[in-house]
């Protein structure tokens, strides 16, 4: 047994030298910085350590001082303890101020501590005038007040983590299947989604910077497309803006899209099969490796541990289909049951109320309405042979409503001509567009699903809580 522990010691130490910090001081020379969660994982005594981080908790007893300190590499903080008489340099240690630590770590009882003979306090914090207090249930909401200074609360930190675990899976699931990064614009001329709902772009110093209008992108969507005709599968993750006058906890005006286009694809069910994959894939991570940060963020939320467990459950079942024309007979059917606010009609589009509704319907499985009308689609989207349907999709998922769209794009040049001229959208705009179709054209589909959103289905927060600065209608903090 104490072979094994040496080993595993040697081994984390070993590990350690290739993700610590360097920090350099000028009397010393080079010295290594642990992180607390390095700290935290070395359980045997006698490692005399230098570490950093902001000040969590301080309690005092006596002459002995309790500080808890974080760093944003795990959700535990680490306690330091100190003798303030043999720590003089400590003296102005106070909640949220940023400290170096350096000393002897050790346990314990059951905890790993650290016990400092040296605290300097890098940045002081006035704790009367700082908004986040020790052990204060703060509400998101009331966080949301203070963008620059939330990181510093545990949850917040935590987000940061899941949010970084949950990027990481994004482009680790595209890669392992072979898709290829593109970089598309955030200045653009083209109006993907068709509904005018864009912020104009302009300088100061020029009335006609780019010679023509421009806006910030509503989707990646078009310019992916130029990519995947030359047959090659593409994803983009980026920004992408919307001027939605929302006030809900479902909307943003900036937010980050995954969008995939794959080429050669004939059928919707295709499109659909990578969005319940990349799901499962992005969820299954973030169970496995924030385990510690989602049961904190869950436990915000006012959820136990059975939510992740239905959480799991999600990942290990098959998503449900139901067609749009099969899911309005079926909330027409429940409408006087419900009470609806809005009466479902063939032709309009789903409101929350009734995406719920399909939700509970199947019994919280997520669920892929497809074959939508044409009129509640853009413009590219793939006409059916019946001409009042396309070949689309959404996803519909707990908590959140629809988490991803998608369709089969029209590859067919005189369907989609047709389709702009009945739309009255002028042709000018979209002539590189129509050259995708006149040159070599190739069936493809492909989706967009909102990177905030995905993280509102595995957390239940606002969605304005998912993204270090939220902008909205009405409110663009810092």
């Amino acid at each position: 047994m104490k072979l094994l522990s040496l080993v595993r010691s040697l081994r984390i130490q070993a590990r350690t030298l290739h993700c610590g910090v360097l920090h350099c001081d000028a009397a010393k020379g080079v010295k290594r910085v642990s992180t607390i969660r390095e700290c935290l994982e070395l359980s045997a005594d006698s490692h005399v350590l230098n570490t950093r981080g902001c000040v969590q908790a301080v309690r005092k007893h006596k002459d002995v001082v309790f500080i808890d300190i974080s760093d944003g590499s795990t959700s535990s903080c680490l306690q330091v303890v100190f003798d303030a008489n043999k720590v003089p340099s400590a003296i102005d240690v106070t909640l949220g101020s940023s400290v170096a630590v350096t000393g002897q770590l050790c346990t314990a009882r059951t905890q790993v501590e650290l016990q400092a003979n040296n605290v300097e306090v890098i940045g002081t914090c006035d704790p009367v005038n700082f908004p986040f207090k020790a052990h204060g249930r703060h509400p998101l909401e009331y966080m949301r007040h203070y963008p620059h200074l939330r990181p510093k609360t545990r949850e917040f930190s935590s987000l940061l983590r899941i949010r970084n675990a949950a990027t990481m899976a994004v482009h680790d699931f595209f890669q392992r299947h072979g898709y290829l990064l593109v970089h598309t614009p955030i200045i653009t001329s083209c109006d993907c989604e068709g509904a005018g709902e864009m912020f104009t772009v302009s300088s100061t110093s020029h009335d006609n910077f780019f010679g023509s209008s421009a806006h910030l992108t509503v989707s990646g969507q078009l310019h992916a497309e130029a990519m995947t005709c030359a047959a090659i599968p593409v994803y983009t993750f980026g920004p992408t803006f919307r001027a939605e006058e929302s006030h809900t906890k479902r909307h943003l005006s900036e937010f980050y899209m995954i969008e995939a286009e794959i080429p050669f694809t004939q059928h919707i069910n295709d499109v659909a099969i990578v969005i319940e994959e990349l799901y499962k894939y992005v969820v299954r991570k973030l169970l496995e490796q924030c385990n510690d940060d989602i049961n904190l963020a869950v436990k915000k939320a006012g959820h136990d541990e059975s939510y992740k467990e239905r959480l799991l459950q999600s990942t290990e079942e098959p998503f449900k289909y139901i067609a749009y024309t099969e899911a309005v007979e079926l909330l027409k059917s429940r409408h006087k049951q419900s009470q609806f606010q809005f009466e479902p009609k063939w032709g309009d589009d789903l409101h929350i109320e009734h995406e719920r509704f399909i939700i509970d319907y199947h019994k919280d499985t997520p669920t892929f309405v497809t074959d939508f009308p044409r009129k509640l689609k853009p413009f590219y989207s793939r006409s059916q042979q019946d001409e009042q349907t396309t070949a689309s999709l959404d996803l519909l998922v707990p908590h959140v409503g629809e988490l991803a769209g998608g369709t089969l794009r029209e590859e067919r040049l005189d369907k989609l001509e047709h389709r702009l001229k009945e739309l009255e959208i002028n042709e000018e705009h979209y002539g590189w567009y129509l050259d995708l179709r006149r040159f070599g054209t190739l069936p493809h589909g492909g989706f967009g699903m909102g990177f905030e959103r995905l993280l509102q289905v595995i957390l239940d927060w606002d969605v304005r809580d998912t993204i270090p600065f939220p902008r909205y209608h009405q409110s663009c903090k810092l």
